[in-house]
């Protein structure tokens, strides 16, 4: 088995010898193998997608062996298949699932071993505490919400089989090409039915791209419109409340502070009068402005009587400041702007108007219920659609494998992914492994086995075996091979 600078640089020199492209050494290599006494190629459930979305990335894989290393989708995903391994075959010999600090631990020793691996250009990237971190996250959202409602009966199964000899026109070749595989899972229900499950992990759900109608679109959208509508009603009315509350509040406070400010002043003219008495027995000047005082004070005992104040006598005891008086002025004035600044918020007809827009929110409701019903069944019968697409024909190639092997009937295929995204959680898809899917299957099996044969019988891989560059399935691949060629390019 070749690494991928390995198969890099050996490609670059046989291209420089013979004085040809990339792709034509490569085709040298696949001719030079199957001509081999000992040739022998293993056809993966995996390979019959590969084959058909980048035929020459299934043969560099297949025919040469190339393994260009693993990279942080692949190590965290065997991370998890190997701590749920783990813990479906305790199971089946304990009738119980293990501890899972011991399933944890299986997950750490995977990644740590997978990540030597790794390709270089990632490792700085992706440390080995990060990728072990995510994979830990990953297996704990299915372990809690998969594996223990799950009763196995297989669990990482090496399947085998030769292709038949009535498969191949060259009766040489029996025994050289071979059906392979490892199927996830065999799972039971509770109608006793045996269940092919396989799980992934992805960055994205898989969906049926599938609209809402216009008119639950329209619906929706007026329900979201009355939603907000009633958010920022509740907001104003929130912070009406708060304002209110303050007028109220400052209320209070003002004729507080206008007490306040009456003691302050009755003391301040209390103690006056005093003092010009005081001087009165030296100057009978000071008559006029102490009967001035004496009735100023005589109004200040009105306000005593009035608000029930302390007696004066307290305040000169507590000798009350001119300071006191700016003070309780300046909170005064502070207190007047914001009443002057805000007025009182009738709150009553907002409310109301929340309480229309819920029954109008309720009478919506119960009006998309049915159209919303309508697209959640058309929604999942699209992602059985969608999963039978991605994943179907892999799994009835298990399928048929399993039922050959074993002699017991599959009934059922399901795909369970474990969405990685900031909430990570498991996506469960299931659908009737019927008829139609098997014979789909079986008849890529059957395509992909006369390719491989075409070429041990003599026939150009270059026939065959073309790249896809528009692809995402073998993009390594393609990459790989716009390396060598701007190599090349720059060396002329």
């Amino acid at each position: 088995m070749l690494n991928r600078d390995e198969f890099l640089y050996k490609i670059l020199e046989l291209s420089e010898q013979n004085k040809c492209t990339p792709r034509t050494s490569i085709y040298t290599l696949i001719k030079n193998e199957v001509q081999k006494n000992d040739f022998k190629i293993n056809v993966r459930g995996s390979s019959l997608i590969s084959f058909e979305s980048n035929s020459l990335d299934f043969a560099i894989k297949q025919f040469l062996k190339v393994n260009y290393g693993s990279n942080q989708n692949t190590i965290i995903g065997n991370g998890v298949h190997e701590g749920a391994d783990f813990g479906y075959k305790f199971y089946l010999e304990n009738s119980k699932y293990p501890k899972r600090r011991l399933m944890f631990k299986k997950v750490i020793e995977k990644v740590k071993k997978d990540y030597k691996y790794i390709q270089p250009d990632l490792r700085e990237s992706y440390s080995l505490r990060t990728l072990t971190f995510d994979a830990l996250r990953y297996f704990n959202v299915y372990w809690k919400e998969v594996m223990q409602k799950t009763i196995p009966i297989a669990s990482e199964m090496p399947l085998f089989i030769e292709v038949p000899k009535e498969m191949l026109l060259n009766q040489e070749n029996f025994g050289k090409i071979r059906l392979t595989g490892t199927l996830d899972r065999i799972i039971e229900n509770s109608n006793g039915e045996l269940i092919l499950s396989d799980t992934k992990t992805s960055a994205k759900r898989i969906t049926a791209g599938i609209s809402h109608s216009k008119e639950l679109a329209k619906k929706l959208e007026e329900q979201q419109s009355l939603i907000n509508e009633n958010l920022g009603l509740e907001k104003e009315i929130s912070n009406a409340k708060k304002i209110n509350k303050k007028i109220e509040d400052n209320r209070i406070d003002l004729n507080q502070t206008h007490t306040d400010l009456s003691l302050i002043v009755f003391s301040n003219l209390f103690i006056h009068k005093k003092s010009l008495e005081e001087e009165n027995t030296k100057d009978k000047l000071n008559e006029v402005k102490i009967k001035k005082l004496t009735s100023q004070i005589e109004e200040s005992k009105e306000l005593i009587k009035k608000y029930k104040l302390i007696d004066p006598s307290q305040l000169i005891d507590r000798n009350e400041k001119v300071t006191s008086f700016k003070r309780s002025q300046a909170k005064l004035d502070k207190t007047i702007k914001f009443n002057s600044e805000n007025i009182y918020i009738p709150i009553e007809e907002l409310e109301k108007k929340v309480e229309v827009n819920k029954e109008k929110l309720d009478s919506i409701s119960l009006e998309i219920e049915p159209m919303k019903k309508e697209y959640r069944i058309a929604c999942a019968k699209g992602e059985i659609l969608a999963a039978k697409k991605q994943y179907g024909l892999q799994l009835a190639f298990y399928a048929i494998m399993y039922m050959i092997i074993t002699k017991k009937k599959i009934t059922k295929l399901r795909v369970e992914v474990i969405v990685k995204n900031k909430n990570p959680y498991t996506q469960i898809i299931e659908w009737d492994l019927d008829e139609y899917l098997m014979q789909c299957a079986w008849e890529k099996i059957s395509t992909v086995v006369a390719a491989v044969e075409a070429v041990m019988n003599g026939t150009d891989p270059q026939i065959l075996f073309r790249e896809n560059d528009i692809s995402y399935i073998g993009s390594e691949t393609n990459e790989l091979l716009n390396e060598m060629d701007m190599i090349l390019m720059g060396s002329v």
